[in-house]
C-alpha cells in the first residue's frame, strides 16, 4: 500500500518510503539504547573490571584433578566469611594458609565495605589504574595463591613474614606484620 500526499500547490508525493526510513531509523536507535542499558544494569548489578586473572577457564587451569576444579567452583557462589576464606585457602593447595587468611584479613579490614573488599580484592592488589577487581573473592585467593606467592617462590617452610618483600607497607612494615601476626594466633586458635 503506498501512501500518498497531496500538497497544497496540488503535487502528489510518495511519503510511504520517507516514513520507512524514519521507522528503521527510529526502531534501531531503540533497539542501541536497549542494548545499552541492558549493558549498564549488568555492569551496576555485577561492578567488576574483571581482567583476564577473573576468569573462570584461566584460574581452572591451576587446579590439577576434576575433583579439585568441582569443590573450587562449588565455591565461587559461597559468602565471604573468615571461615570460609580460611576453608578456601586450604581447599586450594596454600602452604601458609593461617598466615594468607590473616594477610588478607588485615589488609581488607575484616571485609569492611571501605576497604578494597568491596571490589572483591582481598589482599589490596593494585595496577595503573587502582585496586584490581575481582568477579568473586575467591578470585582474589586464587590470585594471592598461584599467581603471587608461587611467581615469589614462597614455599612451605620458609618463614611466610620474611617471604614478604621488605618494601611492603615501607615505614609501617613492624606494625603491619605485628597485625597480622596476631590474627594468625586467633585463627590458629579458632580453627586447629
Amino acid at each position: 500500500m503506498v501512501i500518498q500526499k497531496v500538497s497544497k500547490n496540488l503535487e502528489i508525493k510518495d511519503v510511504t518510503s520517507s516514513w520507512r526510513w524514519k521507522n528503521r531509523l527510529i526502531w534501531f536507535l531503540s533497539g542501541v539504547v536497549f542494548a545499552l542499558s541492558v549493558h549498564t544494569t549488568y555492569r551496576v548489578i555485577n561492578p567488576v573490571v574483571c581482567r583476564d586473572v577473573a576468569e573462570d577457564s584461566l584460574m581452572l587451569k591451576m587446579y590439577d584433578t576434576m575433583a579439585l576444579k568441582l569443590k573450587v567452583v562449588g565455591f565461587r557462589d559461597s559468602q565471604l566469611t573468615e571461615r570460609n576464606f580460611f576453608e578456601y585457602t586450604k581447599l586450594i593447595g596454600c602452604t601458609h594458609p593461617y598466615e594468607t587468611t590473616a594477610q588478607g584479613l588485615y589488609e581488607s579490614g575484616y571485609f569492611s565495605p571501605n576497604s578494597s573488599a568491596k571490589v572483591n580484592n582481598l589482599f589490596g592488589f593494585k595496577d595503573h589504574e587502582g585496586y584490581i577487581s575481582f568477579r568473586h573473592w575467591t578470585y582474589s585467593v586464587d590470585f594471592m595463591v598461584n599467581s603471587y606467592q608461587a611467581r615469589n617462590k614462597l614455599k612451605s617452610g620458609l618463614n611466610y613474614y620474611s617471604w614478604i618483600p621488605q618494601s611492603y607497607h615501607g615505614a609501617d612494615r613492624q606494625a603491619y606484620e605485628q597485625g597480622v601476626r596476631y590474627i594468625e594466633l586467633k585463627l590458629k586458635q579458632k580453627y586447629k
